[in-house]
């Protein structure tokens, strides 16, 4: 997120450096691609941090993750999830 705050920030300086040019006559016309990138760059970068804050912002809040429980060899045995050597045996293995 920090590289878009750079973009909207260097599209916001671009476009004050352009009105400020024009205000102060130290060009005659101001650069319409210039603003045009500075203006495109603002508008993403808009959308992307409306996105990441207030649409998706929260979710890292909600998700509850499940404690993280041990399981032992001897628990396998004991909920059959490990077949026991008798029952190898048993079978004519």
């Amino acid at each position: 997120m920090t590289a878009f705050m750079f973009d909207f920030t260097g599209g916001v300086l671009s476009v004050s450096q352009e009105i400020i040019d024009y205000v102060d006559q130290t060009t005659a016309v101001m650069n319409p691609i210039k603003i045009g990138i500075g203006l495109t760059a603002i508008f993403y970068v808009t959308i992307l941090m409306y996105q990441h804050y207030f649409l998706y912002g929260d979710n890292e809040k909600e998700i509850q993750h499940p404690p993280k429980v041990i399981i032992t060899v001897e628990d396998k045995k004991e909920k059959g999830w490990v077949p026991l050597p008798e029952e190898k045996n048993s079978a004519g293995l």
